[in-house]
């Protein structure tokens, strides 16, 4: 009821039981303000609200946006198995697979045309755990295909993941793609 309305049936009232018009006006104005600023304050803490509510989804989403684009796969480490392929700096093909292990472990079979270390087509094995944001193997041990001993072979390579190309790179540099 507005004040307007209220006004008119308390005067009404009155001049039908004959008793003077002498309403309150203070009391009735107070109280319909009184009713707007509550409506205002209850508009007011639901804005309040979904402000908040916005502000808490906007923080989230953009968490998990950053997280997308992040160089490597902190919640998917399965983004490191597959079958993969690349050119060595020496300008030799390489193919590598990348395989999870009953006890979580990853194990790593590499495969070079010609290798330094063998002067020759090689293959290095090892077995690999998830770093921060990358995979690191060690342990690798090479064998030389014509039954050489190699020279100088690595010990570790350490492979960082790139989502937006779905690429690997190595620590000496060299970028692994799926095959």
């Amino acid at each position: 009821m507005s004040l307007d309305q209220e006004l008119r049936t308390v005067l009404g009232d009155r001049a039908e039981s004959r008793q003077a018009p002498t309403p309150d006006i203070e009391a009735l104005k107070a109280r319909g303000l009184v009713r707007r600023r509550r409506r205002r304050l209850a508009a007011v803490a639901m804005s309040a609200v979904v402000g908040v509510v916005i502000l808490a989804t906007g923080v989230v989403w953009s968490r998990l946006s950053v997280r997308e684009l992040d160089t490597g796969p902190v919640d998917q480490p399965a983004v490191f198995v597959g079958r993969w392929a690349s050119a060595d700096v020496d300008g030799s093909h390489q193919t590598m697979v990348i395989r999870t292990r009953s006890d979580g472990a990853y194990e790593m079979v590499l495969r070079d045309d010609h290798s330094g270390p063998c002067s020759g087509p090689s293959t290095d094995t090892g077995t690999g755990r998830l770093g921060a944001r990358e995979l690191v193997v060690g342990g690798i041990s090479t064998v030389c295909s014509d039954g050489g001993t190699p020279m100088g072979a690595g010990e570790s390579l350490t492979f960082h993941h790139h989502p937006r190309n779905d690429t690997l790179t190595d620590d000496v540099g060299v970028v692994w793609s799926r095959e």
